[in-house]
């Protein structure tokens, strides 16, 4: 029993074409860049997938049957669009064009990804940036994220990961509370509430700080606790304690004088910041540049 068209193997039909344009198995086979033997393998081949024959062949004769014109003008049309898909389709994986879908941390997110995004695509005006900000670690496989800021220690070590910079916090406080810590009304920044990130019970809280190769300890006790930076930058600036914000949340407010560093030179150790995706074997040209964009302006805040 004959299989049924639809098992025909293309690659044999594309040297059908060869065959049939060219008028010659010799010169389809030295275009093709295949032994003629071969060729001549693949077109009987695909005479048996049909169960016709498509060529009068001799020693001295070429010539197509009825049935092989008929395949020819009919599927020149088909062969050339799928050429065409083919060559569009690797094309476009090498244009800077379509989405990027991003997951960040919160504070990444609303204070440096919007001015970043909007450069990126002024120079890209054909990416489409699908941004998500927020601090729980999203599955970037599952839920189909092209690319991912993350801090700290990397859970899951299939990943594609790029060390970009590390992050360090500082102790800041509100000018009103710097002034009465410098007029010794308190005698200490030990002495001040405390403004914790993340989790904390009320009580006390060590926080290890570092000066090049000096270290030092400290001893806050905790009045408030918020996992969002934020909200820590505005208690702050209220004057409610002293807290510790990364670089690019305290810039701005210390140069607007609405806060004040304390303890300078000393800092948290650093945490490590990464770029983050899954492993793929050919990444597309507008990722590979917002990588390396991204890279940049992080490196150039932390």
């Amino acid at each position: 029993m004959k299989e049924p068209a639809s098992a025909v193997d293309l690659n044999r039909l594309a040297i059908f074409h060869e065959v049939a344009q060219l008028g010659s198995f010799s010169q389809a086979a030295s275009k093709l860049r295949q032994p003629k033997s071969r060729v001549s393998r693949q077109i009987q081949a695909l005479e048996d997938e049909l169960g016709v024959q498509l060529i009068y062949r001799t020693t001295r004769q070429f010539q197509l049957t009825p049935a092989g014109e008929e395949l020819l003008a009919r599927s020149r049309p088909l062969l050339n669009e799928l050429k065409s898909a083919l060559e569009s389709v690797a094309t476009a994986a090498e244009e800077v064009a379509g989405r990027i879908r991003v997951t960040v941390p919160d504070d990444v997110g609303v204070e440096l990804m919007g001015p970043w995004c909007h450069e990126f695509m002024e120079s890209y005006p054909r990416v489409y940036i699908e941004l998500h900000t927020g601090n729980q670690v999203v599955d970037l496989v599952r839920d189909s994220y092209d690319l991912a800021v993350r801090m700290g220690r990397l859970r899951d070590s299939s990943l594609w990961h790029k060390k970009v910079g590390v992050m360090s916090l500082a102790c800041v406080i509100s000018p009103e509370r710097a002034a009465r810590l410098n007029a010794g009304r308190v005698p200490a920044v030990e002495k001040l509430p405390f403004l914790a990130f993340g989790t904390a019970e009320p009580g006390t809280r060590v926080v290890n700080l570092t000066n090049g190769k000096d270290k030092r300890a400290l001893t806050f006790t905790t009045a408030f606790a918020a996992n969002n930076f934020f909200v820590l930058r505005a208690m702050a600036i209220r004057g409610a304690g002293v807290t510790m914000l990364p670089p690019f949340l305290a810039r701005e407010p210390i140069e607007r004088g609405q806060l004040v560093p304390v303890l300078k030179g000393w800092h948290s150790e650093g945490t490590s910041v990464q770029l983050v995706m899954p492993q793929q074997r050919d990444i597309p040209e507008r990722l590979k540049r917002f990588v390396e964009f991204l890279a940049g302006k992080l490196g150039s805040v932390l």
